[in-house]
């Protein structure tokens, strides 16, 4: 597999791939560490990530969330968007000139610059897309934690069921393989990096061929300050994601985290015979359960959609009014239902 000729001239963006409650924030705060600019207006941590998010609020707010939304909500959509026609989108263009605006500023005092938001993963191309532009060098740090894990930290805090959960892993976790070819890249498991910082640290660095040196405060701060095992509320080993009854509902996700787990820890390379043989035989399961999992995600957003109306509907002035007329149809109901009752044992 040939990469792409990196240019010696031209300034380099890292981006983190990988879904919500994947290691994603520490990941990012990490490549800080390694003397990467993540820039200053970073969203504020709340009960979710108490020590921060590592998000660039314009990325996320006035970029990320317009193209999503643009695109309908491509989170489960593997493929969708492609790069030659994006600069024509009449709504993505004008998102694209933004972003290359924006990237040119960030990059204006660094040569090396990164950002992470899950949405990323899925909306690739377009980012691609606003690359090439400047032009930048652009390289990926692709996050992976234990999908079980991830899928019982989304169950609490986003109310995804756990089959749900692990389907968006999957298809995260694709995306950003198959979105990264020829490209920089470098897996990091969160995991990893809890138990052993400055390995994890070193394998960014030496990936990337970073100038910056490791031995600094800021390195210090991270490994004894920052990472915190106690803010990891879930924890799943292998064994618990192969035997757990989820896995039958999405099967795929164990090939494919067993895959990635070995490039993580350099048991096997992008470039490996044995990673490309898996990987083909993982692209080609994928096609075959990929129209399931849009289906299911039609039904998920429409049963989201009559969520949404019932709500609205629940909070208008019009709904409350006729309260007392919808508590007299309710009582004569349940009269009426007893007296058919009373009438079939008689």
């Amino acid at each position: 597999m040939k990469m792409d000729r990196m240019n010696p001239h031209a300034k380099n963006v890292f981006a983190v791939l990988g879904i919500s409650r994947s290691g994603t924030s520490a990941i990012a705060r990490s490549l800080k560490a390694c003397g990467i600019d993540l820039g200053s207006n970073l969203l504020a941590g709340d009960e979710r990530n108490p020590k921060g998010f590592y998000e660039d609020a314009d990325i996320l707010y006035k970029i990320n969330r317009g193209v999503s939304h643009a695109l309908d909500d491509p989170w489960m959509t593997v493929g969708s968007l492609d790069k030659a026609s994006i600069a024509e989108h009449p709504i993505l263009k004008n998102y694209r000139n933004y972003a290359i605006n924006l990237l040119q500023e960030r990059l204006a005092k660094t040569a090396y610059w990164g950002f992470k938001d899950p949405r990323t993963t899925s909306i690739l191309p377009f980012w691609q897309s606003v690359f090439d532009a400047i032009p930048v060098n652009d390289h990926y740090v692709i996050a992976l934690r234990n999908p079980l894990a991830v899928a019982y930290s989304n169950k609490k805090f986003a109310n995804l069921d756990l089959e749900v959960g692990m389907m968006l892993w999957l298809i995260h976790s694709f995306a950003a393989v198959e979105g990264t070819y020829n490209k920089k890249r470098v897996v990091i498991s969160y995991e990893a990096m809890l138990q052993d910082a400055p390995k994890q640290l070193q394998r960014i660095h030496t990936a990337f061929s970073l100038p910056f040196s490791l031995a600094t405060p800021e390195v210090e701060q991270y490994q004894n300050e920052f990472l915190d095992k106690s803010l990891s509320h879930y924890a799943a080993d292998d064994g618990e994601l192969k035997k757990h009854p989820v896995i039958a509902i999405v099967p795929l996700c164990w090939q494919v985290y067993e895959l990635l787990l070995s490039l993580a820890e350099d048991r096997l390379t992008f470039d490996s015979v044995e990673f490309q043989f898996a990987w083909r035989q993982i692209q080609d399961e994928f096609a075959k359960v990929y129209p399931i999992y849009q289906w299911i995600h039609r039904q998920l957003k429409q049963h989201q959609t009559v969520e949404k109306d019932l709500r609205r509907m629940h909070r208008s002035i019009s709904w409350k009014l006729i309260y007392p007329i919808r508590k007299m149809d309710e009582i004569f109901r349940r009269v009426k239902k007893k007296s058919k009752e009373a009438k079939r044992l008689r």
